[in-house]
């Protein structure tokens, strides 16, 4: 059997939603076939953004042998939104593994992702598999660990009560108003149903007037009480998490992957935690440039007000960024910025996929510089850390694939 036997299409939701989450159940069991068969089925795709023309299945016989799933992500970079294609759910049959059935499927998914008009593309990867097909390390992912005595004694000011883990309108509206600006972040609702990840048990507290204030999404672990998403003051976010903790007998509060530049992981570090840092050379999260110029001529607006709050104020000319042989040229002037596609400049920074963790301010510049070795010229070397700082950019665990 070879890979040319294979037919690539994208799947049509009346014929292959069925066999695509048999599939799919078939290879993440970890909660029994038939739970992981209704999740992929209901939660997965039927009630959330699955791109139906944008991923892909391959067929021998009639039959779904491969699943690269894709999702439409509106993901924050800066000020702006680019669409980003979430990828998961990535399954071969087991009868047809390491025969290179998924390695052809795969370019045909990447093509389909241009044509439906993606920007970037993110997965969270199995070790030492896609950086064959240009994907590169998004980020390392922090959690945030405080001790149960070091959580507020406090009672919670607001009742709090127990609600389904689903995205509901008005925690949808909080999420939005509080990740507005921060990158990495996606623009919700994403699933309507359940949560990613889960399964979580949701708090929610409101004031006196019946207004939605502020709620979490967690779960028990062991000894420990795993908060996976969170909104509204973070005073009262914590003494929820207090009250929670003390009730469930447990010894710690982790909080998964909250965003770097929160308000919630600000008093955190204000206070006594322990951060867990993952570095992952090629697993995790993994990031691919799906259109370059168009990731790059969103950026422009964020770009000309970083060079404009800088001590390099009102420098002109043309930088050039370029990622293998995809070069954009950037031309600023009084006017702000216009972009030149092709255009090559004495003032660069060349290189491979890591180009793409600068333009997204996924760490400090100078070390994603380094790291890559990205070729800077010019005053690109003044410029690089002006107009590409860290972002610290992530996804929550509750919209992840």
């Amino acid at each position: 059997m070879h890979s040319h036997d294979l037919t690539i299409i994208s799947p049509d939701p009346e014929t292959h939603l069925d066999a695509i989450a048999d599939l799919v159940g078939k290879t993440f069991n970890r909660r029994g076939f038939y739970e992981s068969r209704r999740r992929c089925r209901e939660w997965g795709i039927r009630h959330s953004h699955y791109d139906w023309k944008a991923s892909r299945i391959g067929l021998l016989d009639g039959k779904v042998i491969t699943h690269f799933g894709v999702w439409r992500i509106a993901m924050r970079m800066g000020s702006a939104t680019v669409q980003c294609a979430g990828v998961g759910m990535v399954a071969t049959h087991g009868d047809y593994h390491k025969r290179g059935l998924m390695a052809a499927t795969i370019p045909e998914a990447l093509s389909a992702m241009k044509d439906e008009g993606y920007a970037l593309s993110l997965l969270f990867g199995i070790p030492d598999y896609y950086d064959r097909f240009g994907y590169v390390r998004a980020w390392s992912p922090t959690n945030y660990i405080v001790k149960r005595e070091d959580l507020p004694f406090k009672k919670p000011i607001h009742r709090v009560s127990k609600i389904k883990p689903v995205q509901r309108e008005e925690l949808v509206a909080i999420y939005n108003r509080e990740h507005a600006r921060l990158t990495g972040t996606a623009v919700r609702p994403t699933y309507v149903r359940e949560f990613a990840g889960g399964p979580w048990e949701g708090r929610l507290w409101r004031n006196d007037a019946g207004e939605t204030v502020g709620y979490l999404f967690g779960r028990f672990e062991g000894r420990r009480l795993l908060i996976a998403d969170t909104g509204g003051p973070v005073d009262e976010i914590l003494r929820v998490a207090g009250r929670l903790c003390r009730e469930g007998h447990c010894d710690d509060v982790e909080f998964v992957t909250p965003h770097g530049r929160s308000e919630l992981v600000a008093q955190l570090r204000r206070g006594n935690c322990r951060e867990v840092t993952g570095h992952y050379r090629c697993a995790g999260p993994m990031i691919r440039a799906v259109d370059f110029e168009s990731m790059v001529t969103q950026t422009k607006q964020d770009l000309s007000r970083r060079l404009a709050a800088s001590t390099m104020k009102g420098w002109t000319g043309v930088v050039e960024v370029s990622l293998s042989e995809r070069r954009v040229g950037l031309a600023f002037d009084a006017h702000g910025v216009t972009v030149r596609p092709g255009v090559k400049s004495r003032h660069h920074i060349r290189g491979g996929g890591e180009v793409i963790r600068l333009l997204l301010g996924a760490d400090d510049p100078h070390r994603i510089v380094a790291d890559a070795g990205l070729k800077v010229g010019g005053e690109m070397k003044v410029l690089a850390p002006i107009l590409f700082p860290n972002q610290q950019p992530v996804i929550n665990r509750c919209d992840q694939i």
